[in-house]
């Protein structure tokens, strides 16, 4: 997926009647070796969201630098949230994506924050990414995904949308399975077209058409699933600490020290109402060790000096 420009305000919502849609500004950078172009992300994303409650788009209009910043992210970062680059192991890729919408979903219920938003984009960034039908091309057609992402790209704009309203994910792990699987399918087809010499003809374009259209119906599903923070699943201590962390250093990087705070605080809280269990061996002894340096580092940055403040936690563990 294509990156987005990040020196301007590069989405905002506006409103029409009843629909409310993404634009997406200038589009720079070379994408990575995933498929959506530039057009063809900016319609999938402004579908998707057409398609949601009002509450929700008004959200990530109001922190829609965040979510941008999401969905620009980079291939690296974006496989350290989810453990995977391509979902070249199809259960594992969805079982990670089923684990991450259980963890946006409870912790969106603990407050609409810009974190939460950018967490969001990358989200998106990885269903759309996954819903691409070449995402696991071969590294020697590569050239094949370079013709066929152009082409869809200039075509997008004749592509149907066809209406649905979104519907809560009562399987994630299955969803996502047969997401994959299906854009997936549509592999072998379309690099035969191409390789035949054929290129952008009947198979390729409806291969196109219908993974646009799964698409944006995944990306609405998800994104309404969470919205509606009714997960049953538990979110671990380290995936809620790892979250907080995360959030902390979100900030920091972008100079908000007073949310960098307001999320330390819910870290803070996160270990004290769960007490980390009793160390078992040397191993164990070491790790902990580092965790609890590497808290008090985390707190200098957040503090910045004021250690009253904020070195409780990391001398309480010492």
């Amino acid at each position: 997926m294509k990156q987005f420009h990040s020196s301007k305000c590069i989405s905002r919502f506006f409103s029409t009647g009843a629909l409310t849609v993404l634009v997406l500004g200038s589009l720079s950078a070379p994408p990575p070796a995933v498929g959506w172009g530039d057009r063809s992300v900016e319609r999938i994303v402004s579908e998707s969201l057409s398609r949601l409650p009002a509450e929700v788009t008004d959200f990530l209009s109001k922190t829609d630098r965040y979510f941008s910043a999401g969905l620009n992210v980079s291939a690296g970062r974006k496989e350290l949230y989810l453990g995977f680059s391509r979902p070249d192991n199809t259960g594992f890729a969805s079982a990670a994506l089923a684990r991450q919408l259980n963890i946006l979903s409870v912790l969106y219920e603990e407050g609409e924050t810009p974190y939460l938003s950018y967490r969001l984009g990358v989200f998106s960034s990885a269903v759309i990414d996954c819903s691409f039908p070449l995402v696991l091309v071969p590294a020697d057609e590569a050239s094949i995904r370079k013709n066929f992402s152009r082409d869809v790209d200039e075509s997008i704009g004749s592509f149907t949308s066809r209406p649905r309203t979104p519907e809560p994910i009562a399987d994630p792990d299955g969803y996502f399975r047969r997401m994959i699987e299906r854009s997936s399918g549509w592999l072998q087809p379309v690099i035969s077209q191409y390789r035949v010499g054929r290129g952008y003809d009947t198979v390729a374009r409806l291969a196109a058409a219908e993974s646009f259209q799964a698409a944006v119906t995944s990306l609405a599903d998800v994104l309404y699933t969470i919205s509606r923070a009714e997960r049953d699943a538990p979110v671990t201590d380290q995936e809620r600490y790892n979250y907080y962390r995360d959030a902390c250093r979100f900030y920091l990087d972008r100079g908000e020290r007073k949310r960098a705070v307001e999320a330390y605080r819910k870290l803070e809280q996160s270990i004290r109402d769960h007490r980390l269990r009793p160390v078992e061996s040397l191993s164990e002894g070491v790790e902990r060790y580092r965790f609890i340096l590497r808290l008090v580092e985390l707190e200098k940055r957040v503090f910045s000096g004021r250690t009253a403040e904020g070195r409780v936690l990391g001398a309480r563990r010492m």
